[in-house]
Order: structure tokens, then sequence, then C-alpha cells
């Protein structure tokens, strides 16, 4: 019987490539932003777990939690959408 190992979180699809890309963004936002993790947990009211596991690309959050993740970082989620969409493209 295969172990959890053999299954990778982030198998080699486009969809996860996309995911992978869009939580980086994110990542990417806060520290530009000068924002530690438990800042924007305070922020957004998303467990500072739940943000630390995605943008260290251990767990996908679900789409309710990534769209108060975007508007925590005072982002545009259609541009943020975008910039992954072509990134997951490459």
């Amino acid at each position: 019987m295969p172990s959890p190992e053999d299954h990778p979180l982030w198998p080699p699809d486009r969809d996860h490539k996309f995911v992978a890309k869009f939580l980086l963004i994110l990542k990417d936002a806060r520290i530009k932003q000068g924002l530690s993790i438990r800042e924007l947990a305070s922020k957004t009211e998303i467990d500072h777990g739940i943000l630390a596991r995605g943008e260290s690309l251990q767990r996908i959050p679900t789409i309710v939690t990534m769209r108060r993740w975007v508007r925590g970082l005072e982002l545009d989620f259609v541009e943020v959408h975008q910039l992954a969409e072509d990134a997951s493209e490459q």
C-alpha cells in the first residue's frame, strides 16, 4: 500500500502550479508590506498557522480564505488571479 509520501501535495499539473503561484504572490506582497504572518492573521482573522502553511506550500487554503487573504493585503483579487495565471503558464 502506498504511503502518503508517495503522493505529493503539489502534483505537477497546471491547476496546482496556479495555486502555488497565487500563494507565493500573496507571500511576496505581505513581505513587501512589512507585515508579519501574525499581523496579517490579526488583520484578516485567518489563523496564522493557515497563513504559514499556505505560504510554505504545505496546504491549499480554501477560496474563502484566499479571498480574505487578498483583501487583507489590500490587493485586487482579479489582478492577483491574472498574475498567477500568467506565471503558471510559463
